[in-house]
């Protein structure tokens, strides 16, 4: 009886040590999945940024992954985000929370299939752009903001100097 109970010890002494090992390394794996996205965006950010002037995206371009646009406007850094939803529209925002952006890092990144605001922690599915006004939320970029053809959409530069006030306090304007 004694050697039967230690045996049953032992197994679950395994079993636990398992479950934590797996339990762990699939928190592990969630983290490096969410920097690894996180990383990701960072890849999808556009190397050169537009220079006063109107910023104009390529729709062959835009995928379910945000894509990060960078401006320029008065020497205020700026950067745009686009995205296509899964109902095929595109969709884009300044990448600066309503609420946040006044803080400096009210800004997104997407982790995994939505997007995360670096002060608030709040995530918003990609749908969430161009529907919603005030609030924690992306500022959206609306169709009378912009002019979209089948090919391209087109923020115009005096739009831009109209919001760069967004940017002043934003990532490294601060």
């Amino acid at each position: 009886m004694y050697i039967m109970k230690m045996k049953i010890k032992k197994i679950l002494a395994i079993v636990l040590t398992a479950a934590v090992i797996c339990g762990f390394s699939a928190c592990v794996r969630g983290n490096v999945n969410d920097k690894k996205t996180s990383q990701d965006s960072e890849l999808n950010k556009r190397e050169s940024a537009i220079i006063d002037q109107d910023l104009i995206i390529q729709t062959k371009d835009i995928t379910r992954n945000v894509l990060f646009f960078p401006v320029v406007i008065d020497g205020v850094q700026m950067e745009i985000i686009a995205v296509k939803t899964p109902d095929g529209r595109i969709r884009t925002a300044f990448n600066a929370c309503q609420v946040c952006y006044k803080y400096g890092n009210g800004y997104y990144v997407q982790v995994n299939t939505v997007l995360v605001c670096q002060k608030c922690k709040k995530r918003y599915s990609m749908e969430v752009i161009e529907t919603k006004t005030g609030g924690c939320n992306p500022l959206s970029i609306f169709p009378e903001n912009k002019i979209e053809t089948d090919t391209t959409i087109t923020i115009s530069k005096e739009y831009l100097v109209q919001t760069k006030a967004l940017f002043e306090n934003w990532k490294n304007n601060k």
